[in-house]
Order: structure tokens, then C-alpha cells, then sequence
């Protein structure tokens, strides 16, 4: 499933999207499905998150959702896409903590040209969850 997924991302067309929003250089970074499975940086609950690294050392996280077979429509899926983008700008007008969101694009647009849907957020400091850990916490 992962597989066909970064298949899909076109990783010049995301880079040039990350460097035309911020106006500097950067690097992607769309790491294999075999890193994928043993690093909780690249695997959430329902999202393959790659990175962006910009030349001045500022950090942005991709988020794709990742597909199976119980996936909502594509247009469900799209409207959870947008309906996070929205609910985390308007988190960070009533002065919420919460990642700064960039840019977002939805599966099968066609001008989409990284080529899957993506949310792109600030990346921020700290250990992701793991709920398997939670009880050292």
C-alpha cells in the first residue's frame, strides 16, 4: 500500500510547490516503505509523512493519507483534507498551539501535480506519540 502511494508522488513537483510557497530551496524527502514501517516519524495514525528541508533550516511536514481497503470516497476523503486544513487555521486564529498549516491539495485534482493529496504543516519539536508507550508516560 505504501508503495503505491510514493509511487504516486511526483517528488520534483513537490519540491517546486514547497519552494515556490516558502521562496527558497529545499529538499524532499519521501523515505522507502521498509523505513516507513520501523519509524513512527514517518507513519501516524492514518497519514505517510514526508519531510521538507529548507536551505535555511526550516522544517515542513507532508502528510498523504495512506490507502486501505476500508478508505472513504475520494471525495470524503478530500473533504476530511480540507475540513483539517480549515479546522487548524481556525485553531490558530483563537490562538490554539497547534502546527501551522501551509498548503493542501486533494487525490485525483488534476492540478495537482505532485500527483496524491497532501496537507504540508510546520514541522515541530518533540517525540511523536506511540501508543504502545503510553504507559511510560
Amino acid at each position: 500500500m505504501i508503495s503505491a502511494l510514493i509511487d504516486s508522488i511526483d517528488g520534483n513537483a513537490f519540491r517546486k510547490r514547497a519552494e515556490t510557497l516558502r521562496g527558497i530551496k529545499c529538499t524532499v524527502s519521501l523515505p522507502a516503505p521498509y523505513q516507513a514501517y520501523l519509524n513512527m516519524d514517518i507513519i501516524g495514525g492514518r497519514n505517510y509523512h514526508g519531510s521538507i528541508v529548507f536551505e535555511d533550516g526550516k522544517a515542513w511536514l507532508a502528510r498523504f493519507r495512506l490507502p486501505n481497503h476500508n478508505a472513504p470516497l475520494v471525495e470524503e476523503r478530500n473533504f476530511d483534507r480540507c475540513s483539517e486544513f480549515s479546522t487548524y487555521r481556525f485553531l490558530a486564529e483563537a490562538d490554539v498551539p497547534v502546527p501551522r498549516v501551509y498548503d493542501y491539495a486533494n487525490d485525483e485534482d488534476l492540478t495537482n501535480a505532485v500527483g496524491a493529496g497532501y496537507i504540508l504543516v510546520e514541522k515541530l519539536a518533540g517525540k511523536p506519540l506511540a501508543w504502545h508507550e503510553a504507559d511510560q508516560l
